[in-house]
């Protein structure tokens, strides 16, 4: 916009009119925060491009789900960890050794840091997910509007004749046919 109107200003010494420099539609990057915009009057290749815009800005759930998924291995891993650790621990009264008794505190406490974090991480793209989901369902039915009724297909022609295919059984055929075997 600025560079249409630098542009401009350079090359007529005018300012434009704001009629020339408004836009002929609105994408869904230029609405307002609170207003959807309206896919009225939009052609179905710039529908199309814009339901690809909007599936590509879609946020993924794959850092968080990775990130839950880790969490709660490391999580469940540990858990087995101590139990059996603990088990030889009593078996042999020794104790637990203070590395060993580390190191499960250290896995324990990355289990919890990757669950709570990836929860959070993954409600609030939830959020963001069904918000972008309502504007690809927008885009969709408006292209749906524009669709024209199905065409029917031309009825298909029958198969072409294969006589080599067409055997006749009679019974001396088949008689003559079992007695070679």
């Amino acid at each position: 916009m600025i560079l249409s109107l630098l542009a401009a200003v350079v090359l007529t010494g005018t300012e434009p009119s704001a009629a020339a420099l408004a836009p002929r539609f609105v994408l869904v990057q230029d609405a307002l925060p609170g207003q959807q915009p309206t896919y009225a009057g939009w052609t179905r290749a710039q529908l199309q491009t814009e339901l690809l815009r909007l599936e590509d800005a879609r946020p993924s759930v794959a850092g968080p789900v990775t990130m839950l998924v880790i969490g709660a291995v490391i999580g469940v891993g540990d858990l087995v960890v101590f139990f059996f650790g603990g088990l030889i621990a009593l078996l042999s009264s020794s104790g637990f050794p203070v590395t060993f008794s580390v190191g499960v505190s250290v896995a324990a406490v990355i289990a919890v840091g990757l669950l709570v974090v990836g929860g959070i991480l993954l409600k609030g793209i939830s959020q963001e997910r069904s918000e972008s989901t309502k504007q690809i369902d927008q885009v969709k039915s408006a292209i749906d509007q524009l669709t024209s009724p199905p065409v029917e297909p031309p009825p298909m022609a029958p198969p072409p004749a294969m006589p080599f295919l067409q055997v006749r059984l009679s019974a001396p055929w088949i008689a003559v046919t079992l007695a070679r075997f």
